[in-house]
């Protein structure tokens, strides 16, 4: 009986065990597949599609579909993607090269990052750092925006423009309270649609198709003014070409300032124009009838040293110019047939170089090459010494330049974005990073 009864609890033993066992390995494997199933899942169980990108400072900033913000660093990638508090409602993101900008849809404008360029708030010290959003002071009602490399633009639902980052008064610290000159405020009345250029030239369009650019060139008036003068087909064409500073029309801004030339000037109506921008040689036009524009002048041509465009007989700057197509078509590589070109959805301009995204997700990109190498003459606008013996000088074996595209191996990319530079981001359908410096990858 004893013999029985002990093989009966050795059998129950056993069984137990085997329980045990089997409990822990079920209870595991569940474990394991949730764990696998949330793994294969991470990228998108919890941030929504995104629809535009910026990268900064190490950082990939993102605005969703849904109007919420999230950021994750370069280092964990977006598994370590998380939301930024205190933005939602979020309709366009934008950056000055230290600080980020997210317009809202209830009319606010809210900033993180530096204050080294006093972009967030001039009257906290330079070397102060937002880590959450703040709302820009002065703001509201808000309707679109746009920024690049320090200099930034807003308009309200009246069509009233502020800029800040431009030189424009005597005192620097005014320069970064959003605003603009009392006595020109009439010129800028109505304002639609702002394209915030990389270097110099920024655009914008009236409620009337009225498109007026602000540019600024660096220096005194004695100097070579890096601006360009493009002209819109239509009734308001100007004068003809050729054409010099002293015989075109614009309005000059300055109140004060001894550190650029900042001028406003009217290129005609355009109200087919769908997209904008500009690098610091040219602006890219894309139009209602699906073509793509440049204008091409003599800041192209003299890409690597602007003074040359001082012609040598007369002495002065020469800015005659016409707007160029640019064939979609070949650089797609779509064919000569009947094919459909995609529609440009968007442009991005650097100082050098600019990204168009097509509405398939695929990616082009502009650059300036050599195509002749010459002696030039030009009259030197620098030298203004009295005893100067030569009004002109000569530049042996300068580069001359022009326009040239080429498609990036890139597809199913949903928006692209730049900090104003050489660096380019590009975002694809699966949430994908891409990630361009054009001083390196590209040559």
């Amino acid at each position: 009986m004893k013999k029985k009864l002990k093989h009966v609890l050795i059998f129950c033993i056993g069984v137990l065990i085997t329980g045990i066992i089997l409990f822990v390995h079920i209870k595991y494997s569940f474990s394991e597949n949730l764990l696998q199933k949330g793994r294969k899942n991470v990228s998108n169980k919890f941030m929504p599609e995104v629809t535009d990108a910026i990268a900064m400072d190490g950082e990939i900033i993102v605005l969703c579909r849904d109007g919420t913000v999230w950021k994750w660093d370069y280092i964990s990638g977006m598994e370590g993607a998380v939301r930024v508090s205190g933005l939602e409602g979020i309709l366009k993101l934008a950056a000055t090269g230290t600080a980020v900008y997210a317009l809202s849809e209830d009319g606010y404008i809210y900033a993180w990052g530096s204050n080294s360029e006093w972009s967030i708030s001039p009257e906290e010290k330079r070397d102060k750092i937002y880590y959450e959003p703040v709302p820009l002071m002065g703001l509201n009602n808000i309707v679109d925006m746009g920024a690049k490399n320090g200099t930034a633009f807003a308009v309200d639902d009246s069509g009233e423009l502020f800029v800040w980052g431009l030189y424009l008064y005597g005192d620097e610290w005014k320069d970064r309270i959003p605003g603009f000159p009392e006595d020109r405020k009439g010129e800028v009345k109505g304002v639609q649609k702002i394209f915030a250029g990389a270097d110099g030239y920024h655009y914008f369009m009236k409620e009337d198709g009225m498109v007026f650019s602000i540019m600024e060139s660096p220096g005194a008036d004695t100097l070579i003014c890096d601006f360009i003068f493009p002209e819109l087909d239509g009734e308001n064409k100007k004068t003809d070409h050729p054409r010099f500073l002293d015989e075109i029309e614009y309005i000059d801004l300055r109140e004060g300032t001894k550190y650029a030339v900042t001028v406003l000037y009217e290129l005609g109506t355009g109200k087919d124009i769908v997209e904008m921008d500009a690098d610091g040689y040219t602006v890219f036009m894309y139009r209602a009838d699906h073509t793509l524009w440049y204008w091409d002048s003599n800041t192209i041509k003299y890409h690597d040293f602007k003074d040359a465009m001082a012609e040598p007989e007369s002495g002065r700057e020469n800015y005659a110019g016409n707007f160029e197509q640019i064939n979609v078509r070949e650089i797609l590589g779509t064919g000569d047939g009947e094919e459909i070109i995609p529609e440009i959805k968007d442009i991005c301009a650097g100082k050098e170089n600019a990204f168009f995204l097509t509405e398939d997700g695929q990616v082009f990109m502009s650059e300036y090459v050599t195509h002749e190498v010459k002696d030039v003459e030009y009259y030197n606008v620098s030298d203004t010494r009295k005893d100067r013996v030569m009004d002109t000088s000569m530049l042996p074996d300068m580069h001359l330049k022009k326009m040239s595209f080429r498609k990036l191996d890139l597809e199913h990319i949903v928006c692209i974005n730049t900090d104003g530079g050489s660096s380019f981001l590009a975002v694809g359908e699966d949430g994908k990073c891409y990630l361009y410096d054009l001083n390196e990858d590209l040559g």
